[in-house]
Formats: structure tokens, sequence, C-alpha cells
């Protein structure tokens, strides 16, 4: 397999992080096999930009996790790499264990890692900063084309966001080339909402669209109850979790 389409958007991504290389932890366009990104996706999982520190950066040089991405079917970073945080084996730090639980819980117990694997994942801004209030000025602007080159070249059936805040989210870069008809969100802490509904304009047209308050974040899911309404989201509307 050539990765054609995945090796050029990651030199793309090389290229424009040019500008804001002391500023960022380098880039990390991938978090699933490159494979995934040579056609039509039945579902993606898109998050804001990669989170860590310069730690960060070397651990995935260390480890080789932009190139195993090519090489490892079935390659996953949210379930096979080693992230450190007092976690040292793989797929164990806390930011992967909440998207492991949350993928239980719109997938169920049997299927939900074999789903994770078979997703396209990947980041609105695919350069690293310690959060997303780190972005350096202009990197979101510019980042934005990459991101929809990405989304349009996979055409999912559902886009799962990692983070449905209003700005600067993986909900707001979708909402700003498509018009999403939502419903009612879903509360799961005081901040935090589960923001669903369907694209009925734009490129992504007739797309199912769940944007989840960043995972990473305790305290938009302060406990078990905050998924167990992802699970009920998911057995209220089971044609959306394709």
């Amino acid at each position: 397999m050539s990765f054609e389409f995945a090796r050029r958007m990651e030199r793309k991504a090389q290229r424009i992080s040019k500008r804001f290389e002391n500023d960022i932890y380098g880039i990390k366009p991938w978090y699933s096999y490159a494979g995934l990104f040579d056609g039509q996706a039945t579902r993606v999982f898109v998050g804001l930009n990669p989170g860590g520190s310069k730690k960060s950066e070397e651990l995935d040089k260390q480890y080789q996790n932009r190139e195993r991405v090519y090489k490892e079917t079935g390659y996953n970073s949210w379930l096979d790499e080693v992230w450190g945080e007092g976690a040292p084996d793989p797929g164990a730090s806390i930011p992967q264990k909440r998207v492991q639980q949350a993928f239980q819980c719109m997938y169920g117990s049997d299927n939900w890692e074999f789903i994770l694997r078979d997703t396209p994942c990947f980041n609105v801004v695919p350069f690293r900063t310690s959060s997303g209030t780190k972005l350096p000025s202009g990197a979101w602007d510019a980042a934005r084309p990459w991101f929809r080159q990405v989304l349009q070249q996979l055409q999912p059936k559902l886009i799962i966001c990692d983070g449905s805040g209003d700005d600067k989210s993986a909900w707001a870069a979708l909402k700003e080339f498509n018009v999403i008809k939502p419903s009612k969100p879903i509360r799961t802490a005081s901040t935090g909402q589960i923001k669903y509904g369907h694209v009925t304009s734009g490129p992504m047209k007739g797309a199912g669209v769940v944007a989840l308050p960043h995972l990473s974040k305790k305290y938009f899911w302060p406990d078990d109850s905050a998924f167990q309404k992802l699970g009920e989201l998911r057995d209220s509307r089971p044609s959306l979790f394709v």
C-alpha cells in the first residue's frame, strides 16, 4: 500500500508547521493506521490538536510512532502508544482510557476496540502543544484547510468530535464549513454538553455528528454517570452510531 494521501498530507502538515516550530512540540497528523485514510470512512474521531510536551515528542521518536501508523495494520494511538503521565503501558494514560471508555459506551463492550481500530483518528490542528489554549497565533487558521481536506477525502457517515465547545474545537471547526441541525444537547456536568445532530448543508451533508465534551477534561466527565449518558444516547439513537 502506498499511503499516498496520508504521506502527502503529512508532508503538508510539516510544511505548515515550520512557521510555528518555536512554539510547538512537533507534529502528529495520524492517530490510526494510515491505510484508513485512503478512501471513504464509516466514521471518524477528531480532536482539536495533539496535547503533551517535549517529552511527548521524544516518546513519539523513541517508539517511532509516526512510522508505526504506516507499518502496523489496525494501529491506534489511543490503544497502542505509551504516553507516560505515570502510565508505562500502552493505552494506559488517562486521556487514552477516557477515549476507550467513550467508544465502549457508544459501541458496546464486545465491539468497541475493533471499531476504534477501524476508525480514522486525527485532529483539526496537527501541531502538538501543551493544551489547546497554547496554540500559537495563526495556527488555527493555518490548519483548518488541512483539516477540511482530510475530512472531505474520508466523507464519513458519522463524525465524532472530541470537543463540543463553540470556540476552537472539532465541533466549531466542522461548523465553519457545514450547517448542522442539532438536537437538544445532553449535559454531562455543569459545563459539559454532548451535542449531536446531522449535517444539512455543506461538503459533509448527510453525515451524523456526535460532539463530546473534551474527554481529557475531568470536569466535563466527573464520574461514570456522565459516560452512562453517552450510552443512553446510543440506545435512544442507534442509527446514529454507525
